[in-house]
């Protein structure tokens, strides 16, 4: 595992200072849009609790008229006027979470939107770094001398492997036949190799990264976007659309 990270190449570096950026601006959109619910959520609270007001009112001076006969009271007149604004109370909460609604879905398409450039940017980033610490990883370690020992072995298994193929099939002198042994003799080497690393792979989680580098290297949480409202359709969805357009039109 890498314990420090050297200066990076240009190229990678900027990579990694768009998926900053990119991931930035992601943090700023999506707080945006949890606000933005937040309200929402409280204007539908209140418009609620006018509502809940209102009928209840409603329920108390038709209670209170029908004790009295039909009798109009102070309290009844009271209670109906008290009806009448809480209803109108409600009527304009309404109106504030309609648009509150609106606002609400323009906010959470920008917060999508940046979400799929900060998805793009650390894509990008996460592949060039993960390729460049794998090149000097590989590096490192094809310059052990143990490496060069396991090299002569592979090559010595492929030499018996391109024998044997000579011995089972015959000898085939032939470019094509000569470049098919060995094609044979490669992919035994690659299994080999496979085989090797089969017991370290198994050991490594899949979220275990090399370094501060690679760790920052990650997507946001961004749960409370629903995606699917904004991906792109699918030929059949389309076909199913225009179908229903058609079919009501009818």
């Amino acid at each position: 595992m890498q314990e420090k990270t050297t200066a990076l190449p240009e190229k990678i570096q900027a990579a990694i200072d768009h998926h900053q950026t990119a991931k930035q601006a992601f943090i700023d959109s999506y707080d945006k849009y949890k606000a933005t619910l937040a309200r929402l959520d409280k204007h539908r609270k209140t418009a609620q609790a006018a509502h809940n007001q209102a009928q209840q009112t409603g329920q108390q001076w038709r209670e209170l008229i029908r004790l009295s006969d039909g009798a109009l009271t102070k309290e009844i007149t009271a209670l109906r006027r008290k009806e009448t604004e809480d209803n109108d109370l409600a009527e304009e909460f309404d109106k504030v979470v309609l648009e509150v609604e609106s606002i609400a879905i323009e906010s959470e398409r920008e917060a999508y939107e940046m979400w799929c450039k900060h998805g793009e940017a650390c894509h990008n980033a996460a592949k060039l770094y993960d390729d460049h610490v794998l090149q000097n990883a590989t590096r490192e370690l094809l310059a052990l001398p143990e490496a060069k020992v396991i090299a002569l072995n592979i090559r010595q298994s492929m030499n018996k492997s391109i024998a044997n193929s000579e011995y089972c099939y015959g000898l085939d002198a032939t470019k094509s036949g000569q470049e098919q042994y060995l094609a044979i003799a490669k992919e035994k080497a690659g299994n080999y190799l496979v085989s090797l690393f089969l017991g370290l792979i198994d050991g490594v989680e899949d979220n275990q990264m090399f370094d501060d580098v690679r760790k920052s290297l990650t997507m946001e949480n961004s749960s409370l976007i629903d995606k699917r409202k904004f991906a792109p359709k699918s030929p059949a969805q389309k076909h199913i659309e225009r179908y229903q357009a058609t079919d009501n039109a009818a």
